[in-house]
C-alpha cells in the first residue's frame, strides 16, 4: 500500500513539473537575462582577452556580436578576421580585473556593462565593456569602449618624417625625425582609429 502511494506521489509531482516546462514562453522580443549573469558574462571577458593574448582571431569572433548572434555568421570572415585582428592589438595585456558592473540604461534585461580594469605594461586603464544576451540564450561582447589614446604617432620609415594624428599639439621632433604633417586619408591611421 505504502509502494502504491509512493508511486503515485511521484507521478504527481512528474507530472506538475513536466507541465510546468510545457507552459514555459520565451516573451516575443526575445529570451530572457539568465540569473548567472555575473557569473557568465565574467567567463566571456575572459575567454575573449585570453583568446586576444593568443591573437585566436576565431575565437574573439564567436564571443563579439549583437543580440542577433556573433558578427561571424553576419560578415565575411575577411571582415571579421581584420575587425579581431585589430581588437586583439589593441586589447593584448599583461593582465585584467573586474572593477565594477553596471546596468545599461534602457536595456536592463538584455546587456549588461562590466568596467574592465586592464594592465598595459606598467599602467592601468579602466575600459568599459558591453556584454549582449543574444537571441540565441549566449552571452555576446557587443562593444568596447574605446581607449582614447593622447595621440597618435606614425612613423614614415621610408621618408624619415613624424606623422600626428590626434587633438593636442604634436611634438615638433621625435628624436632625430622632424614632424610632417600628412594629413587623414582614407585608410591612414587617424581615420582607422576615429581621431578624424
Amino acid at each position: 500500500m505504502r509502494a502504491g502511494s509512493r508511486r503515485r506521489g511521484i507521478a504527481v509531482a512528474l507530472l506538475l513539473v513536466s507541465a510546468g516546462c510545457a507552459s514555459r514562453q520565451l516573451p516575443p522580443d526575445g529570451p530572457v537575462m539568465p540569473s548567472n549573469a555575473e557569473v557568465a558574462t565574467a567567463l566571456v571577458v575572459e575567454q575573449f582577452l585570453r583568446a586576444a593574448n593568443t591573437n585566436d582571431l576565431d575565437t574573439m569572433a564567436r564571443l563579439f556580436g549583437t543580440r542577433d548572434g556573433p558578427t561571424m555568421r553576419r560578415d565575411s570572415k575577411q571582415v571579421v578576421d581584420r575587425q579581431m585582428f585589430a581588437l586583439a592589438a589593441i586589447l593584448r595585456n599583461d593582465g585584467y580585473s573586474i572593477a565594477r558592473r553596471n546596468i545599461v540604461p534602457g536595456r536592463r534585461d538584455e546587456a549588461t556593462e562590466l568596467v574592465v580594469r586592464m594592465k598595459f605594461n606598467d599602467r592601468e586603464v579602466d575600459v568599459p565593456w558591453v556584454l549582449v544576451y543574444s537571441r540565441e540564450n549566449t552571452w555576446l561582447v557587443e562593444q568596447i569602449e574605446s581607449f582614447q589614446p593622447h595621440a597618435v604617432v606614425a612613423v614614415h620609415a621610408p621618408h624619415g618624417v613624424v606623422d600626428f594624428d590626434g587633438p593636442r599639439v604634436p611634438p615638433r621632433q621625435l628624436g632625430p625625425l622632424e614632424l610632417r604633417l600628412l594629413g587623414t586619408y582614407p585608410g591612414s591611421m587617424g581615420r582607422y582609429i576615429g581621431v578624424h
